[in-house]
């Protein structure tokens, strides 16, 4: 699910039980990731998919974000029933921020 608020995206990810994943992806921009119910795992990849480095995030202690940086390929896997925000400026098809949403979906991928 995804939402426009004012001058920026949320995308939501819904776990359903522990263990599910979003694999090893990267992104043109910085984003920030907000556990807004349960707990993940966020991890950092080199390009062999190996972890350079990780944190657990929980609803329930306070600071559950966390900056993912452009370029950081990451994985996210639900330690149990969950739910997430990837949140983030507005991007034009070439991923530079913009003010206003045009419906252009290529520049949040």
């Amino acid at each position: 699910m995804e939402y426009v608020q004012g001058n920026i995206f949320i995308r939501e990810m819904r776990f359903d039980k522990a263990g599910q994943i979003v694999d090893g992806h990267a992104h043109n921009f910085d984003h920030t990731t907000y556990v807004a119910h349960g707990a993940a795992l966020i991890e950092a990849l080199a390009d062999d998919d190996s972890v350079l480095r990780s944190v657990v995030k929980r609803a329930s202690d306070g600071f559950n974000f966390v900056l993912i940086a452009a370029g950081v390929r990451h994985r996210i896997t639900a330690l149990e029933p969950s739910v997430l925000h990837c949140i983030y400026a507005h991007r034009n098809p070439q991923g530079d921020v913009v003010e206003h949403y045009d419906g252009w979906m290529r520049g949040y991928e």
